[in-house]
């Protein structure tokens, strides 16, 4: 159950960065996109 929970707010979580992320415009994708590319290096 409490698996169930985490997975679900995980979720929320990621749909609301992204949705806040496509709402900031097109001149922050560089910004995000470079972070993103340094997280997967680490």
């Amino acid at each position: 159950m409490l698996q169930l929970v985490a997975m679900l707010v995980k979720v929320q979580v990621l749909n609301t960065t992204l949705m806040h992320v496509m709402e900031e415009g097109e001149e922050d994708e560089a910004t995000y996109g470079s972070k993103q590319g340094s997280d997967e290096e680490t």
